[in-house]
């Protein structure tokens, strides 16, 4: 992945995955998935460099992950949001300082089509 950081263009080969992150939240357009809440599925790559993490095995050189999952978790669970394309945004916006790419997946819809 290549970070643009003003003049300066990294090339990062290195990424940390989290697959997987539950949680309960009222995101939706319809009435019973905001009252009702549901459960959504976040799977997040965090993109940085390792290296100085992986000479050293100093877990203050690299992205503790689980505290990374944890403040996810907590972000995407507050604030509803219609669309879960805001929620993604949102948690880019949040971790401006750490690439990432995210996948939200709202495994249990219920749309009540009659």
């Amino acid at each position: 992945m290549l970070l643009n950081r003003g003049t300066r263009v990294l090339t990062v080969n290195d990424f940390i995955t989290l697959t997987g992150l539950r949680v309960f939240a009222h995101h939706g357009v319809f009435e019973h998935e905001k009252q009702d809440g549901q459960e959504f599925v976040i799977d997040v790559v965090a993109w940085l460099d390792l290296s100085a993490a992986g000479r050293s095995d100093d877990l203050t050189r690299t992205v503790h992950y689980g505290e990374l999952a944890e403040a996810v978790v907590a972000e995407a669970s507050v604030n509803p949001a219609d669309l879960i394309e805001t929620v993604l945004n949102v948690l880019q916006q949040w971790c401006y300082l750490l690439p990432l790419s995210q996948q939200l997946k709202s495994p249990f819809i219920n749309l009540m089509l009659h």
